[in-house]
């Protein structure tokens, strides 16, 4: 059995013409896109390495001036627990960031497709609760 050829950011393009996606290259190996939800929109990238294809949403949630407080992180830690493939992390300026990694090699548009709607019907269906969980940090230290 031969290894398949890693996927490509032309594969990635590609794949979001399939979804009827409109996207912009960023560089040779990033595209950005835009999810739209039911109480925001975000923006997407995907980025292809040699091992990896990355669908991520950096700047998900704002940190508060304060930083995320217990209840916050808490619910940050649950929902990388509860969910599937999509993780959720903090940056090195405490922003919240969303994504999902999947291996370059062996990528097919269908598992694209699920990962690009999975990311997007989480970080929807999150992101008013973690506002609400930074609401509630706030209030407790008020």
């Amino acid at each position: 059995m031969t290894a398949q050829a890693p996927t490509t950011a032309a594969d990635i393009a590609e794949y979001f013409r399939r979804l009827g996606q409109a996207f912009d290259m960023l560089d040779a190996d990033t595209l950005c896109t835009r999810m739209s939800g039911k109480a925001t929109s975000f923006i997407a990238l995907v980025h292809v390495t040699e091992h990896w294809v990355v669908i991520a949403v950096e700047d998900f949630a704002t940190a508060p001036d304060d930083g995320y407080g217990p209840v916050a992180l808490r619910f940050l830690v649950t929902a990388n627990h509860r969910e599937s493939i999509v993780k959720f992390g903090l940056d090195e300026s405490e922003e919240v960031f969303v994504h999902v990694e999947l291996p370059a090699e062996g990528m097919s548009f269908e598992l694209f497709a699920a990962a690009f709607a999975t990311l997007s019907e989480v970080a929807d269906r999150l992101f008013i609760p973690l506002l609400q969980a930074v609401v509630i940090d706030e209030r407790n230290s008020a």
